[in-house]
């Protein structure tokens, strides 16, 4: 469906809704605005001044900052007892951060 459009080059937020079919377009000399239905909306304009940034937070463990490791053993380490709790032995680390 083709839409119709009315220009007003003075603003649009005094008008009435605008009528089935039509979209207002209006610019008040700053921004341009449409109006479909009671609905106004800004499309155009400047963008103003960058705020400050805020505060940074402290750093966490996670990503590359983490620890890793990639550790065994090449020793046999027999089974003591099942269900009890034993030392495991590790002689290799093939790679790790943090340890």
């Amino acid at each position: 469906m083709a839409r119709k459009v009315v220009f007003r080059d003075n603003g649009i937020n005094g008008l009435s809704n605008s009528p089935p079919g039509y979209k207002y377009v209006g610019y008040d000399g700053q921004v341009i605005s449409e109006k479909n239905g009671a609905t106004v909306s800004a499309i155009g304009g400047y963008a103003g001044a960058t705020g400050a940034t805020g505060q940074t937070g402290p750093t966490g463990a996670g990503g590359a900052l983490g620890y890793y490791g990639n550790f065994y053993d090449t020793t046999s380490q027999p089974l003591v007892s099942p269900g009890t709790a034993q030392i495991v032995r590790i002689n290799s680390d093939q790679g790790s951060v943090g340890f």
